[in-house]
């Protein structure tokens, strides 16, 4: 039942309760006030009852698991149990609004027997990484005259972890542009020939020197030897944390989740091929994670699933870090931004005039008119590869193109 129906049957009381009131002060006598003093009756034990019922009945909510990765579903069990022998006409189960999480569920009103319970479900997609309060039920008992309701509280479900998606991306266009001499064919690692890592079984392309012809014979088969890297190709990996202002609270979560996406995935695609990945952002101190392979992945995404777009730190100042502690290096730099500022356009432009190979990913809502903006004309006549990644775009085809 809802307040409209409750604002119904309150109307319906009140005009009961008036009408028998007039009876009593117009006519007076026995039939008159029996009708006025039941009306006020039924309205004493209707409250009565609800009293009682609420003290016997009990609520539990129940997570099938706490965290998943975004767009997947979690299923909340909502379980009431009558333990009284009294039946309850009206248990109204309703859902407040929630951004982070869509739902199908529709306000439910049930009614429960003497001694047993009934059980609703409803499956929550989640829509963005982080985490999410999910207090969504409201459930309120109401009295059979349906005039009065009362919330039964049940204990608080703690926060679902969202973590974010990872995107398998075929290619990424700006690796064309950066250093590819140690990457994609392990063979093509600087590789320490004195150094055996362990030894396979041989597979079609390996040379000659790898084949372990000791082992082999004993083996009556060819078995292949591994030796220790000892360079690969690198890519520095910076994030903008800072706060984003001026747009409604979905497009702030839309914009922050597609910074991670697309950190994430860059970071677990350059893995794979064989590139040592350093990932650095600003949020209360200054993080620099150093990954060699994709075993050390998790440690970035578990951190990366959860932070908070609350640093007062410009992200050019990280680029300056990044720069001054390389010594000059030229760089392999792909920066993740929300704003671009004219500290950050003079930096990566400069930097890339330098030698380095600098690709900028620009994440906003909607790529229409950037093409005009002086920031972004002034991007496409340096060494700069710019990438729009706008919400209407899937991430592999912002990335490919």
């Amino acid at each position: 039942m809802n307040k409209l129906g409750l604002l119904k049957n309150r109307l319906l009381c009140a005009a009961v309760f008036l009408t028998t009131l007039s009876f009593v002060l117009f006519y007076g006598g026995l039939v008159p006030y029996t009708l006025l003093y039941t009306a006020l009756g039924l309205v004493a034990v209707s409250l009565l009852y609800l009293f009682v019922t609420r003290l016997l009945c009990d609520v539990i909510c129940i997570l099938d698991k706490r965290d998943v990765v975004k767009g997947g579903d979690i299923v909340l069990t909502i379980e009431i149990k009558n333990n009284s022998p009294l039946f309850i006409p009206y248990i109204n189960i309703s859902f407040k609004n929630t951004i982070a999480f869509d739902y199908e569920m529709q306000d439910e009103t049930l009614s429960i027997a003497g001694f047993s319970g009934k059980r609703a479900r409803v499956a929550l997609t989640s829509k963005y990484r982080g985490k999410y309060d999910v207090n969504l039920p409201e459930i309120r008992l109401l009295d059979f005259l349906g005039i009065v309701s009362t919330v039964i509280k049940y204990p608080k479900l703690p926060d679902v972890l969202v973590y974010p998606h990872v995107c398998e991306l075929d290619e990424f266009a700006a690796v064309g542009k950066f250093d590819m001499d140690n990457q994609v064919n392990p063979e093509n690692i600087s590789e320490d020939i004195t150094a055996v890592s362990d030894v396979r079984e041989y597979m079609v392309g390996d040379g000659m020197r790898r084949i372990h012809w000791n082992l082999s014979a004993r083996m009556m088969s060819f078995m292949s030897k591994n030796y220790e890297n000892i360079t690969k190709s690198r890519l520095t990996l910076l994030l903008n944390l800072s706060q984003i202002t001026d747009v409604t609270y979905e497009n702030k979560l839309k914009l922050e989740d597609r910074v991670i996406e697309a950190a994430v995935s860059i970071a677990f695609h350059f893995l794979n091929q064989f590139w040592n990945v350093t990932l650095c952002y600003y949020e209360n101190e200054y993080y620099t994670y150093s990954l060699s392979d994709t075993s050390m992945f998790g440690m970035a995404y578990d951190h990366l699933a959860f932070v908070d777009f609350s640093a007062a730190y410009d992200i050019a100042k990280i680029v300056e870090n990044v720069s001054l502690d390389t010594a000059g290096e030229r760089l392999n730099l792909c920066v993740i931004t929300q704003e671009v500022t004219d500290e950050l356009l003079d930096r990566v432009i400069r930097y890339a005039e330098l030698g380095s190979r600098i690709a900028l990913l620009y994440v906003c809502e909607t790529r229409y008119g950037l093409e005009r903006t002086n920031w972004v004309k002034a991007i496409n006549k340096s060494p700069v590869s710019l990438f729009i990644i706008d919400s209407a775009r899937p991430l592999r085809e912002a990335l490919a193109s």
